[in-house]
């Protein structure tokens, strides 16, 4: 069987969608015309990257905290064009290397306004400030795809892939985080993820889960831990069998968790009942379908 050809970087797609632009204009009640610039210009705008800590081992995320703080707050502020060809264009071509890119005039027209974008990107490494337990989630104003490239922020990146593989932290897309934390989850919290892989939101429900039952002032980092265990559970479901296989290595990673998982594989529209030790039927106290 032949292997199927690998797929262009989405950074390398191209920025203009007719069709989509074509479907907002037809229906003006979506976005207002006095707002549409104002929509298509955010549209345009490189995500950043973004990643979480772990809420299990809190040790390991005072050592991260304070090595962000400290090493990566400062190293990122030295940053300059030199971070993977930020600021002279070649981040639009989403290759390693940037000889033969057109010049940012040809970057600034229409047709990639996404890569003018990146020009001038001044990478700033911040907490999210709305998000609870408090310096739990951070945000680096720079790209993934830009990231990964050769150049000085190979070091944080290779930090990040660190931590990620020894379960101190989970990168995940800002929006992303959002569904779980309105979900106001308790210790005692019965929840299902219905459509769970590859997890990362399933991660994310685990660490406000055993937040929960340690810190109630929503101020992990700053308060002495506690040795309360949630009683509550994640039943992480996806109907692919082998996607919950990707579900299963990532959350191995948190091993304190992890007695507060149960992964399946159904149709979530048609999800059986499960019983408790006392063969009760369970009730859900949160349901997060994302």
């Amino acid at each position: 069987r032949k292997r199927p050809q690998k797929r262009a970087a989405l950074h390398d797609a191209g920025y203009h969608n007719a069709l989509l632009e074509a479907t907002y204009r037809m229906n003006p009640s979506l976005i207002p015309q006095m707002q549409w610039e104002a929509f298509r210009s955010a549209l345009l705008q490189p995500l950043p990257t973004t990643f979480r800590l772990s809420c299990a081992d809190q040790a390991e995320s005072s050592a991260i905290v304070s090595a962000l703080n400290d090493v990566w707050g400062p190293f990122v502020e030295r940053a300059d064009a030199s971070w993977g060809g930020l600021g002279d264009g070649g981040s639009a071509q989403g290759g390693d290397d940037t000889s033969g890119c057109a010049p940012p005039s040809a970057l600034a027209g229409a047709e990639e306004p996404g890569a003018a974008a990146l020009q001038g990107l001044v990478p700033k490494l911040t907490q999210i400030p709305y998000y609870c337990p408090r310096q739990s989630a951070w945000r680096l104003e720079i790209p993934r795809h830009v990231l990964r490239r050769p150049g000085p922020q190979k070091a944080f990146h290779e930090f990040l892939m660190m931590e990620t593989e020894h379960g101190g932290l989970s990168r995940q897309e800002e929006a992303s985080m959002v569904p779980a934390l309105v979900a106001d989850i308790q210790p005692w919290c019965k929840i299902l993820d219905m459509c769970a892989s590859p997890g990362s939101k399933t991660l994310q429900l685990l660490d406000l889960l055993w937040d929960s039952a340690g810190n109630a002032s929503c101020s992990r980092i700053e308060q002495p831990s506690s040795t309360s265990l949630p009683t509550g559970y994640v039943v992480a479901n996806d109907s692919n069998f082998d996607r919950c296989s990707l579900l299963i290595t990532r959350t191995r990673r948190l091993i304190q968790c992890t007695p507060h998982l149960v992964v399946t594989s159904h149709d979530a529209g048609v999800m059986p009942m499960l019983r408790d030790q006392l063969s009760h039927v369970v009730q859900y106290d949160r349901v997060l379908c994302d």
